[in-house]
């Protein structure tokens, strides 16, 4: 198992005995390109560049859009990306095809931004017998717990494989009883004659969207790391403090509806932070699904994926 708290010593250490920086240090004109989604929880992203806090930090950031966080991390994965807005179950499923490295949290849902939407007809759980899920994401985890904490027998309900943008529709049509997704969707299921049954907290689950990079990329601009966190730091403050102003910096940068991105602001916890022993602990359960339902063959370390040391709080900053 490689040694990650040892990042970047090594290129220090030949910089102070050669004489000069890091070629991609802090501070040049290297480009960073960043995969994000586009829905409301990216909008740090958004708010870093066009408020120019990563130039204020001596970041060239190229910002690449994707459909979700899934894509986004399937952009680091192909070396397409530099770092990426990635959230934790995406995470983990890419975890044993490339090494990756997660350096901090930009943003959590404690239970109130994914949501169970359903028909109008039903009236509790155990009125679902089709649960629309996208596969591969949080919203296959999300079912599975839902299922768990209401006793729905796996042999007698249903998952329905669907994107995002069809769950509104399939569920109008009865195709599917209820889907559990993140906003917007749960917002325009209800527009159309859905309901939202509950929100994710009811059953005790949560997640955490990671600021990821790979092993090597880190290994190579350990300063640009730690100054792409600072900034982020900065951005998460200012989606807190200016809701309406980051609303409008996301509806420029990826066309999405003001309204979406300050719901949000209401809904998620932005805060630029170190991965926690709880973050840790939900990961670990996740794992176990992914293993036990052998969509992972081969469980990743957490030892290996999580680094310490470039939120701004681990450097005391």
């Amino acid at each position: 198992m490689k040694n990650k708290r040892l990042i970047g010593l090594t290129a220090a250490f030949a910089s102070c005995l050669l004489g000069f920086a890091p070629a991609n240090a802090a501070g040049t004109d290297a480009p960073i390109t960043v995969a994000v989604g586009v829905d409301p929880a990216f909008t740090p992203f958004f708010v870093a560049d066009a408020e120019g806090m990563f130039k204020k930090y001596g970041l060239t950031v190229q910002i690449q859009q994707y459909a979700n966080g899934g894509e986004a991390a399937d952009a680091l994965v192909a070396r397409s990306a530099d770092v990426a807005g990635v959230p934790d179950f995406n995470l983990l499923i890419r975890a044993p095809r490339a090494d990756l490295d997660a350096i901090g949290v930009y943003v959590e849902d404690v239970g109130n931004y994914v949501k169970v939407v359903a028909r109008n007809e039903v009236s509790s759980p155990k009125d679902v017998k089709r649960i629309g899920i996208v596969p591969g994401t949080f919203s296959q985890y999300a079912a599975a717990r839902f299922m768990q904490a209401y006793s729905l027998d796996p042999a007698s309900t249903e998952l329905v494989n669907a994107g995002p943008p069809e769950m509104p529709q399939l569920l109008q049509s009865s195709a599917m009883d209820a889907f559990i997704l993140w906003e917007p969707w749960p917002t325009r299921a209800a527009q159309q004659g859905g309901k939202v049954l509950m929100p994710i907290s009811e059953f005790d689950l949560s997640y955490v969207l990671t600021v990821s990079t790979r092993h090597d990329w880190l290994q190579d601009h350990p300063d640009q790391g730690k100054a792409f966190m600072q900034a982020m730091s900065e951005a998460t403050a200012f989606v807190k403090e200016h809701p309406a102003e980051a609303a409008a910096i996301t509806k420029a940068a990826a066309q999405t509806p003001e309204a979406l991105t300050e719901l949000a602001v209401k809904q998620l916890q932005f805060g630029t932070r170190e991965i926690s022993d709880q973050d840790r602990d939900h990961f670990e359960k996740m794992l176990d699904f992914l293993t036990e339902k052998k969509i992972l063959e081969t469980r990743p370390s957490l030892d290996d994926l999580i680094v310490h040391g470039f939120a701004p709080a681990a450097s005391g900053q």
